[in-house]
């Protein structure tokens, strides 16, 4: 095509595919369902740590208020917050805050329990980066992939560094639940200015991980986002949200069942790359060579 490429179906016809033996197809299909067996016991694990927060928090007992009127006076409501938009202060608004702050932990402004590493990073034209954006963010809180690029290549917005242990969060409305912990393997990277770095000495990373993916959390920051163009949370609005202070037993159980989810999940993405290699290697080489390399290679696994 011109304008847009795509792939024409009387083209796809005529594409050549090899018809591997029965043995070598049963290999890559073992393969492929231990992959998922994996995949499925990482988001049981991940769905364990949300039911455990759920139930130290209390939410499993509460229902936000679906009343569309809320009355204010104006020193508790512009007189304070400076804010004018009506969505602001809608009930449910006030009663996840209020269900946070009832946590039998305490709370804490996030500016006093966290770090928020908001530094710029000035990158050099010929040195070669690790560039984390929205798009690499999964579902379960991973960072999947990354941008690897030059100085001079990189956008504007690519001025932040994180490290192992740092939990990033998006600042930008409709993509609030875009978390993630960062891993050794992404260390010393840049990620996008639309992202908060944060860490604590308070807090683990995976109980900031599922504390920030939680319902409550995910409408506190939804309440602080302001602008027209693009919705965001500001800097002082993001410091001042308010953060329960997570028992130490629940923090080590709600990590044990984060770093065991994470782990299922790369061992799931390895044996699917396993796959995918023994099926170039048959084609390359031969079925023989390949499945030998996929033997040797699951013992790692």
């Amino acid at each position: 095509g011109a304008i847009q490429k795509g792939l024409n179906l009387d083209d796809l016809k005529t594409i050549l595919i090899p018809i591997f033996s029965e043995s070598f197809q049963q290999k890559i299909e073992a393969l492929f369902n231990k992959a998922q067996s994996k995949l499925s016991e990482s988001k049981t694990h991940y769905s364990q740590a949300e039911i455990l927060f759920i139930q130290s928090i209390g939410l499993q007992y509460f229902n936000p208020s679906s009343k569309a009127v809320n009355i204010k006076r104006f020193k508790d409501s512009f007189g304070a917050t400076g804010r004018m938009d009506a969505e602001y202060y809608q009930v449910k608004y006030d009663d996840y805050d209020q269900l946070v702050k009832s946590y039998y932990g305490g709370w804490m402004p996030l500016g006093e329990v966290c770090e928020l590493k908001d530094k710029n990073f000035i990158t050099v034209d010929e040195q070669e980066y690790q560039y984390i954006e929205l798009a690499d963010i999964g579902e379960a809180g991973n960072i999947t992939g990354c941008t690897i690029a030059f100085g001079k290549e990189l956008p504007s917005r690519a001025r932040r560094t994180v490290h192992t242990g740092d939990v990033i969060i998006s600042s930008i409305e409709g993509s609030l639940g875009s978390c993630a912990i960062v891993r050794n393997e992404f260390s010393s990277s840049l990620c996008s200015t639309g992202f908060y770095v944060i860490n604590s000495k308070r807090i683990n990373s995976e109980s900031l991980l599922v504390l920030f993916k939680s319902e409550p959390m995910q409408n506190i920051l939804k309440r602080s986002c302001s602008g027209t163009i693009l919705t965001a949370i500001n800097k002082n609005e993001f410091l001042q949200i308010p953060v329960p202070i997570i028992t130490i037993d629940v923090q080590q159980k709600l990590a044990g069942l984060v770093i065991e989810s994470f782990e299922l999940k790369q061992k799931s993405e390895q044996l699917l790359e396993t796959a995918k290699r023994g099926v170039e290697m048959a084609i390359e080489e031969s079925e023989e060579r390949a499945m030998e390399w996929m033997e040797s290679q699951q013992a790692f696994i």
